[in-house]
């Protein structure tokens, strides 16, 4: 599973990079670390980079296309089900100490790096450990997938510090790509019956082994640093553990109470249906945030918090509002005729799940972007409150529905209501943000 999926919350939008970096560091760059490539065009690399988001999302798309077609919904749902909980997961086994790996020094970098997936590792032992006794061989399964989501995760800060953008499309493309041809070929040769019980643990083997072993190509090993590994990172950068720590567990809430929670109360068919549409839903969610959202704040930087912000934001805000009816109208258009040609039968109601939240995947799309203002000038305390009082409405969502015997539809509903709610208020809060022009 790419890692990219960890970052589609509609509260949840800003890069992982945003506890990282200083304002200073990002409008110096980067570009002297971990043996950068010659300086490129701002054009090409936005370009690399979002060919490894849409070919990532794309592959995603079609694994969980074939598992829903040749396996159902309940394996859909089970599938999915066990995803979220090894991207929870991944999300914070680093507890976040690899945004360190942000780094304009190739040594300190490394040191990152090292120490990171030192801890990370020591961490997933510790969950087996736990785990295996009592869930048996889906415990190491899910450990798996979730350590492989992390070394994506810190793999793509060290190669973004060098500017080597091929390498970041790559790590986000290929486990899942490979996948993807796995079941491909699989199906097509008849293997159905043998992988079904099977499937997830067998992405969660190949996502971990290609991962690991993508380290020696896109680690320049020259730069370990010499002195070794030691308490001293830890203490030094405890503010990723302080403070980034509890702030990616508020988002994971919010983008995995949905396929966590959803099989818990309906059961696997209805969130095999449910993750159908969801995922396709998010897809421009991911690409605008990590593409346009970029630019923007590039953009944003080279204005140097003048008051012009507000003008620059406005006209993304436009350009995004438009962007994102669009893109969503099309998605529907085509996730109307898959579903009617290709799968049919229980899946047409995949269609009125991503009709019920289209609203918070367009307020998605918009906030992603425009979440760049919290980044440039330095105020998360906005977004994180935004993100507090949405995961609290997640999870009362939820609460409710078990309680309260809801529809999936209702649930699906109030979700929807919910997250179109805040991500507007977000985009609000941005563009007050913006209006002042004042850095904190």
């Amino acid at each position: 599973m790419s890692a990219i999926d960890m970052h589609t919350s509609p509260m949840g939008q800003l890069t992982e990079g945003r506890n990282s970096m200083t304002t200073a560091e990002l409008q110096t760059g980067t570009a002297t670390a971990m043996e950068p490539e010659k300086k490129s065009p701002r054009i090409r690399n936005s370009l690399i980079a979002m060919a490894g988001v849409i070919g990532g999302q794309l592959a995603n798309f079609g694994v969980m296309f074939l598992i829903g077609k040749n396996f159902g919904p309940a394996n859909l749902g089970r599938y999915s089900f066990l995803v979220a909980i090894a991207l929870f997961i991944g999300s914070g086994i680093g507890l976040r100490y690899e945004l360190a790996c942000v780094s304009r020094q190739s040594e300190s970098a490394m040191s990152a790096f090292i120490h990171a997936c030192a801890l990370a590792a020591l961490l997933s032992v510790l969950l087996i450990s736990i785990a295996a006794p009592i869930y048996g061989g889906v415990a190491l399964a899910v450990i798996a997938m979730a350590f492989s989501v992390f070394l994506q995760n810190a793999l793509g800060f060290v190669l973004n510090t060098g500017e080597r953008y091929l390498g970041m499309a790559l790590v986000r493309l290929m486990p899942n790509l490979v996948f993807l041809v796995f079941l491909i070929i699989s199906c097509g040769i008849g293997f159905n019956e043998r992988i079904e019980p099977h499937v997830f643990e067998l992405h969660a083997l190949m996502a971990a082994l290609i991962t690991v072993t993508s380290i020696p190509w896109f680690v320049a090993f020259k730069n370990i640093p010499r002195a070794g590994m030691g308490i001293r990172f830890f203490r030094e950068n405890y503010g990723f553990a302080k403070y980034g720590f509890p702030a990616i567990l508020l988002n994971s809430c919010i983008i995995y109470a949905m396929p966590i929670c959803i099989p818990v109360i309906y059961g696997k068919e209805i969130a095999g249906i449910f993750a159908l549409g969801y995922r396709v839903g998010m897809f421009p969610v991911a690409l605008f945030t990590q593409s346009i959202g970029a630019v923007l704040r590039r953009d944003l930087l080279d204005n140097n918090y003048s008051k012009p912000a507000f003008k620059k934001v406005s006209e993304y805000l436009g350009i995004m509002s438009l962007v994102a009816l669009l893109s969503i109208g099309a998605i529907y258009i085509g996730i109307d005729m898959l579903v009617r040609q290709a799968l049919g039968g229980k899946w047409n109601e995949v269609i009125q799940f991503f009709t019920i939240l289209a609203p918070s995947f367009v307020a998605a799309t918009v906030f992603g972007p425009i979440s760049q203002v919290f980044i440039v000038f330095r105020n998360q305390r906005h977004e994180f409150l935004l993100q507090l009082a949405s995961a609290v409405a997640v999870l009362l969502i939820f609460a409710s529905a078990w309680q309260g015997n809801f529809q999936p539809k209702m649930t699906a509903s109030l979700l929807s209501l919910s997250t179109t709610v805040f991500a507007v208020l977000g985009v609000l809060a941005a563009l007050r943000l913006a209006r002042s022009g004042i850095a904190s």
